[in-house]
């Protein structure tokens, strides 16, 4: 649910590309975050209801170090609540009205198999959702990386 990158990039990051690099993380993460004043050269921040995420730049010697975190808890809420509660309705709605249980133990019997059945799914969603966002959030800190390389090769020439 907390997901973390870093990476070292052997170029600076001039203060003057951060409004530049602030766009490239909205055009590829389609958020639109803000810039917040800290230590850092470079500190964005995006939260909303599903999701926060920090992206800093800190900038010591030659070197710029990226790092890149997210925290999903919320989602994963929201996700395993959805199909939990869909999972249940259906399994009751087809199990009752399909077996038409008269007894506790068949009630019991289609509501544990609700509940296990919706807990698979939901773990097969979540799971979807958490590769996907991994790997682009990692296409992201490559991109930043290239960024920061290109702008510093562009302003020592």
């Amino acid at each position: 649910m907390r997901v973390s990158f870093s990476a070292v990039s052997n170029s600076i990051l001039a203060i003057e590309c951060v409004d530049e690099m602030s766009s490239l993380i909205a055009r590829i993460t389609h958020r639109k975050g803000q810039i917040v004043e800290a230590d850092q050269i470079f500190n964005w921040r995006n939260i909303s209801d599903t999701e926060e995420m920090q992206i800093t730049a800190d900038v010591s010697g030659d070197q710029t170090t990226l790092e890149i975190s997210a925290n999903y808890s919320t989602m994963a809420f929201f996700i395993f609540f959805a199909v939990m509660f869909s999972g249940m309705f259906l399994t009751a709605a087809i199990g009752g009205f399909a077996f038409q249980p008269k007894t506790s133990f068949g009630l019991g019997t289609i509501a544990l198999s609700g509940v296990v059945i919706s807990y698979l799914i939901s773990r097969m969603v979540w799971g979807g959702f958490a590769q996907k966002r991994i790997s682009e959030l990692k296409m992201l800190l490559e991109y930043l990386c290239d960024f920061i390389e290109k702008t510093d090769a562009q302003e020592h020439r």
